[in-house]
């Protein structure tokens, strides 16, 4: 396993020395630590301008789903019960306090004076609307289900218990439950709105920013200035406005922010490009590296036949020369990791047993669990074949070959 630094990567180039000094307050506001969009002294009111790799596919909170670009934007409109520190330690943000009367009851304060867009102050009725709407099989309105219902499947109900109070049963314990409670309040009116109507322009929004237009190309988004999450929802925005340019291809993306087109690129430039703004750059760009939580593994089919047998799951790690792709495809951005999270995270803990590259040790893994070589001079024949699945990511699939 790897865990992966992230990478920020903000033009400082001629003209945008300004601009340049955005860069440590999006660290937070784009690694999914919370809404924080603090400080970008804006330079004769140009917009930040952000790239990204790919469309966001739905930023209303219902309907926010696997892909980052989604993640990232949500908690900047929505503000959500809770968010993370910088040590993954979740963190209230609408919440106030929490706390367990038993097992299977969870209590939530609603922290007053969040304000939507319109106005109006958030509630715990808000609350409760937006999670028995993702709760809910066949939501009103004739609207599809979110697909976030199954994270909350031993989730019973969601009531409201008392002015600030919202009560969450449980079928079962969840130990997970506080870190799932991340979506983003709407208003109880927007639910039975379709997701184009939430961003009507209906100040439905309360984080620090609100959408003003979404193309395929670009989403723009503008300063709430109604926005009163601060501090606990991040500090009050100084850019007015933030361009995020959808741009598909890693090489467009890095000619984009050479010329100047854009100010910032996270994640979505391959290691070679930024070991090459690093090297022969670093007094343009400004790089910053910092480790984050995402973890890269090869997950395993259970009920495949070869993989049922741990001796064969365990001969492919042992199989694996970690340190050479650390050093050669990710250019050494990244971590051995033996742990699915890395040092100095709350949950991080120190396998007594690493599995390091041993190929001899591999074969008689393999021999042991009747997957001999079959021609001993390793000539061609295989000992078995299997197929894996990837992002569509040139790096990741020079990381699986």
């Amino acid at each position: 396993m790897f865990n992966f630094k992230w990478l920020t990567i903000a033009s400082v180039c001629s003209g945008r020395s300004a601009r340049g000094r955005f860069t440590g307050a999006l660290l937070l506001l784009l690694a999914g630590v919370g809404p924080c969009a603090s400080a970008f002294p804006a330079e004769k009111g140009e917009p930040l301008t952000i790239a990204f790799d790919a469309r966001p596919r739905s930023v209303d909170p219902r309907y926010v789903s696997t892909d980052a670009n989604s993640q990232y934007l949500e908690p900047l409109l929505f503000l959500p019960l809770f968010g993370f520190t910088e040590e993954s330690v979740p963190q209230g943000i609408v919440a106030e306090s929490f706390a367990y009367t038993d097992a299977k009851t969870l209590l939530v304060r609603i922290r007053e004076g969040i304000r939507f867009a319109s106005g109006r102050h958030l509630s715990a009725d808000d609350v409760v609307a937006t999670y028995n709407f993702v709760l809910s099989a066949q939501p009103a309105g004739s609207l599809p289900p979110s697909p976030r219902r199954g994270t909350f499947a031993r989730v019973a109900s969601v009531s409201k218990v008392g002015e600030r109070d919202v009560k969450f049963e449980l079928s079962e314990p969840d130990a997970s439950l506080i870190s799932n409670l991340v979506i983003g309040i709407l208003p109880k009116e927007a639910l039975v709105r379709s997701p184009d109507e939430v961003f009507a322009r209906q100040g439905f929004e309360s984080g620090p920013f609100m959408l003003d237009r979404m193309t395929d190309s670009e989403w723009r988004l503008v300063r709430n200035e109604k926005f009163s999450g601060a501090p606990f929802g991040g500090a009050f925005p100084s850019a007015r406005e933030i361009v995020f340019k959808i741009l598909s291809d890693n090489n467009t993306r890095f000619a984009a922010l050479l010329k100047g087109d854009v100010d910032l690129v996270q994640n979505s430039l391959d290691t070679d490009k930024v070991a090459e703004l690093m090297k022969g750059r670093s007094g343009d760009f400004n790089v910053q590296l910092k480790t984050s939580d995402s973890t890269a593994f090869l997950a395993f089919n259970f009920k495949h036949k070869l993989f049922s047998d741990v001796r064969v799951r365990r001969a492919i790690a042992l199989a694996i020369n970690r340190e050479e792709i650390l050093k050669f495809t990710l250019q050494g951005m990244g971590k051995i990791s033996n742990s699915m999270f890395p040092a100095g995270h709350a949950f991080h803990f120190d396998n007594p047993k690493p599995l390091n590259h041993n190929l001899r040790e591999a074969e008689l893994l393999l021999d042991a669990a009747g997957l001999t070589d079959p021609d001993g001079a390793r000539t061609g024949q295989f000992r078995a074949e299997f197929s894996i699945k990837v992002p569509l990511n040139r790096e990741r699939i020079a990381v699986a070959k």
